[in-house]
């Protein structure tokens, strides 16, 4: 479709269930069990986040994934 795109990924694996083209942009989480592919988390420390790698994906990064994605050129 052409559509910029930013795409979180945390228990998955990106280039799995990854969102495929040019303007899309997939974000991982840097998470010691991450990608677990999990469906429920089980990690045991402290997370007020689930599935807890996701509170690794500073709102920053994401915002600047978004914003470069807003400027980037139609093909």
């Amino acid at each position: 479709m052409g559509t910029p795109a930013v795409t979180l990924y945390g228990p998955t694996r990106t280039e799995l269930t990854g969102a495929l083209g040019p303007r899309q942009r997939n974000l991982a989480v840097d998470f010691p069990c991450a990608p677990c592919m999990q469906r429920i988390c089980d990690h045991e420390g402290p997370s007020e986040v689930r599935p807890a790698c996701f509170a690794t994906l500073d709102p920053a990064t994401v915002f600047d994934a978004l914003s470069r994605q807003m400027d980037m050129p139609a093909e």
